[in-house]
């Protein structure tokens, strides 16, 4: 079966971390499968948010990664999509666009076993509903997850009923809100799908900013590219890795948290989402980071990467 969205019309009859009640902006979004130990793996929207103070603006904290269930690995698959406008035939369950069942497998697009979406209940349906409700296209929500890059709202938890009344705590959903209710939440900036724009959103880029990571003025946002990058991958992400060199000097971070501040950087830089993937792809393999980050200087070992002091 192809592609399907997670309006309300394509619905059938939970979070990696918890983004806590605040401003905040989608900085990326995938579709992801996702276990939790004790539980069937699932497939849904992996959301990537940069926590924005009161005036909108980023502060030093690395993004949280929002899990959205859509539903079981068996009714649904991530796959890999050009475009929010590709439906091509290689967008169904076990053709060339499918990308798996495996843990942790990630891809631009929702696919439905059956065609049909996932359950009014499940976590994507209540963050779907939230946004529409306040002012977000319907049509963004046709399952292809990059649409929602650039949205900058007023977050919140809502509390969903126990799955398990004796075991489980409640589970809580994201949403646009306020105090765990979709009433009262804001949207400040709609996703660049929606405004026409491809990165940092109509108030434009921030200027260079240097200093260490962490330090008070210099790492509340990450640096943006003093000119547009090359549209070769790897030198998009060599630029990306220019300028954390530049914003982290004399800090040791791991991987992950390196990632972490790609993701922002690409956001920031305007770089489109079609290239997010796999400049992300590259910084993940090895042997091209090992030998790319030696030639900055850097040290890796393990885990962790220590960039050198400027």
């Amino acid at each position: 079966m192809p592609r399907v969205g997670v309006t309300s019309d394509q619905r059938s009859s939970g979070g990696l971390f918890t983004f806590e009640e605040g401003n905040g902006e989608i900085v990326n979004a995938v579709i992801a499968n996702h276990t939790i130990p004790g539980y069937d793996t699932t497939c849904g929207y992996k959301l990537s948010i940069q926590r924005l103070d009161t005036n909108w603006k980023p502060t030093g904290e690395e993004p949280v990664e929002e899990f959205l269930g859509c539903g079981k690995i068996s009714k649904f698959h991530p796959g890999n999509a050009k475009s929010s406008d590709d439906n091509s035939d290689n967008l169904e369950f076990g053709a060339a666009g499918d990308v798996g069942e495996d843990t942790d497998a990630e891809g631009t697009c929702l696919l439905s076993a059956t065609g049909a979406g996932p359950d009014r209940k499940a976590k994507i349906s209540i963050f779907t509903d939230s946004c529409i409700e306040h002012g977000v296209k319907p049509g963004l929500f046709n399952g292809y997850a990059p649409n929602l890059i650039g949205m900058k709202a007023h977050f919140a938890q809502f509390m969903m009923p126990k799955l398990n009344k004796e075991k489980d705590n409640a589970p809580t959903c994201l949403i646009v809100g306020s105090g765990g209710q979709v009433a009262g939440g804001k949207i400040a900036q709609y996703p660049n799908a929606q405004t026409g724009g491809t990165g940092a959103g109509a108030s434009g880029t921030a200027p260079v900013v240097k200093g260490k990571a962490g330090a008070k003025g210099a790492a509340s946002a990450l640096p943006v590219a003093a000119a547009p990058p090359s549209d070769d991958i790897s030198n998009i992400a060599l630029q990306m890795l220019a300028l954390i060199s530049a914003s982290s000097a004399g800090v040791t971070i791991t991987r992950q948290k390196l990632g972490s501040k790609m993701v922002v950087l690409l956001a920031k830089n305007q770089i489109p989402n079609a290239k997010l993937r796999p400049v992300q792809d590259l910084l993940k393999n090895d042997e091209w980071f090992v030998e790319n980050a030696s030639e900055l200087g850097w040290t890796v070992e393990g885990d962790e990467v220590t960039i050198p002091a400027a």
